[in-house]
């Protein structure tokens, strides 16, 4: 940005102005780059030069005098600046005044009268600039505060502003900006960057995240200024960390054909003990098949407690006391080794309540099968056997005809009852003593032609037990097969 002379300049130039400014045939326009200088550094000027005349002007500047109110001496510009400047023509000029060790040798901070000398056409102009010089003892940086934004105290869980400000003694200077959290024991936030300074106060706000684990105690922050890896500047600022709670819990079941193992823990990842709940609710089943129910708390993968608890109505509830660190897990493992046992236990119940409860075996077979002429006249045989140790009572053999039958007869030793309006033969047998057996036969015939195989009703029977319960057993489906033109 260019600037004119400053109200200050202008105030120290008013009474040159009443001698050159209403004269000069020159108008001249600064732009101060650097005003600020330590020893063996410079101050940094650009001057603008227009010849506002209608001849040219040849421009000379060979002297710049320094002073404040202590001391001053003039310094010699080498080489010198000349400039040939035709009518209405600019030129810009870059000005450095060198600054010794003897310039600033004991002062602190100092405003110098600087003033530039321009001579053209037997004249001498007199251009007043700001300087500010300083001794070695001046740092380019200070910090002049930190700043806890909200609380005096924090909690790690929470990130939190702090609010920095920087005095810079120079203009444009990029330092390194440290930043360190520690106590006596350990360090346990660090960060730098680099920060861009102008000249003045600065304000930076920093975004502080601790670690979760930072334990509850009194921290102190420390802020630095680097240039060329050497501090130049340093402030300090107090931190309480309190103490806080974070559990972390997790639930992991495994599970296959034979069992089942539910793990549920809680880490106490907090800086203050707390108690936790550890809870299981099993199904409805699961209390039966359950091997094995523990709470183990470790504490860097040492076993610090175990102990055995119980479901009591369907849950596992219980509440520990938890230490920072430590972890509690609950175990529960249950084995479906009975489960599959109870399809195979069923069946061989089933079977054996069959054999226990099955008193009678009833066989039904074709004993012949032939044509007569037009007509197939099949012979079937009928066997009910006791099989019990005890006897029967009112036993009564019903066989269903077939839909195809056309007459039947030819009974053996037992007569049947022919029921020709539901279709069935009633065979009355009476009582069965224990291994006793009757044997049945009668034929029928049919005008159908019977092809291929073709399947008989079962038999029924009917008997009473000595408690008089009634009891049904069914045969067998035999079947009949014939080719076209034979048996």
């Amino acid at each position: 940005m260019r600037l004119f002379l400053s109200k200050r300049s202008l105030f120290l130039l008013a009474p040159l102005l009443l001698l050159f400014g209403a004269s000069s045939a020159l108008s001249y326009e600064v732009e101060n780059i650097n005003i600020i200088a330590f020893p063996n550094e410079t101050l940094e000027y650009q001057l603008t030069i227009t010849n506002n005349e209608t001849v040219n002007r040849h421009v000379y500047i060979n002297k710049i005098f320094i002073d404040n109110t202590f001391t001053g001496r003039a310094i010699n510009i080498e080489p010198a600046v000349t400039l040939d400047l035709i009518p209405g023509a600019s030129e810009v000029v870059n000005i450095s005044i060198p600054v010794s060790e003897e310039l600033a040798r004991g002062i602190y901070r100092t405003l110098y009268r600087t003033s530039l000398f321009i001579s053209y056409a037997n004249k001498t102009d007199s251009i007043l600039l700001d300087a500010v010089i300083m001794s070695k003892a001046v740092e380019p940086i200070e910090v002049q505060n930190i700043t806890l934004i909200g609380p005096d105290s924090v909690n790690p869980l929470t990130s939190f502003n702090y609010t920095v400000t920087l005095l810079s003694n120079r203009a444009s200077i990029n330092p390194v900006i440290n930043i360190l959290v520690s106590n006596e024991s350990s360090i346990i936030y660090e960060s730098s960057s680099v920060k861009n300074l102008s000249l003045g106060i600065n304000v930076f706000d920093k975004v502080i995240k601790l670690p979760d684990n930072t334990l509850p105690d009194s921290y102190q922050v420390v802020v630095s200024a680097e240039l060329a890896d050497e501090v130049v500047a340093q402030g300090t600022a107090d931190l309480l960390v309190e103490p806080y709670v974070m559990l972390n819990r997790s639930k992991v079941i495994q599970e296959d054909l034979f069992g089942k193992s539910v793990f549920k823990s809680v880490v106490n990842l907090g800086t203050q003990p707390v108690n936790v709940s550890l809870n299981h609710t099993a199904l409805l089943f699961e209390p039966l098949l359950v091997t094995k129910s523990l709470i183990t708390v470790t504490q860097d993968g040492s076993v610090i407690n175990s102990q055995q608890v119980s479901l009591i109505d369907y849950m596992v509830a219980e509440t520990i006391l938890l230490e920072p660190g430590q972890t509690a897990v609950l175990e529960a493992h249950f084995s479906y080794g009975l489960l599959l046992l109870i399809p195979f236990i069923i069946i061989i119940s089933f079977i054996g309540w069959v054999i226990l409860t099955r008193r009678v075996r009833v066989q039904k077979e074709i004993i012949s099968c032939k044509r007569e002429g037009d007509e197939i006249v099949v012979k079937v045989g009928i066997g009910v056997r006791n099989v019990s140790m005890k006897s029967i009572h009112e036993v009564k053999i019903i066989e269903d005809l077939p839909l195809f039958a056309k007459k039947a007869g030819g009974f053996g030793s037992i007569k049947g009852d022919i029921d020709r309006k539901r279709g069935i033969i009633n065979f009355w047998v009476g009582r069965l003593d224990p291994k006793e057996e009757v044997l049945i036969s009668y034929k029928f015939k049919t005008d159908v032609e019977l092809l291929g195989r073709v399947s008989l009703p079962p038999v029924t029977v009917k008997y009473r037990t000595k408690d008089r319960k009634l009891r049904i057993v069914k045969s067998n489906t035999p079947a009949i097969h014939l080719i076209k033109g034979g048996q």
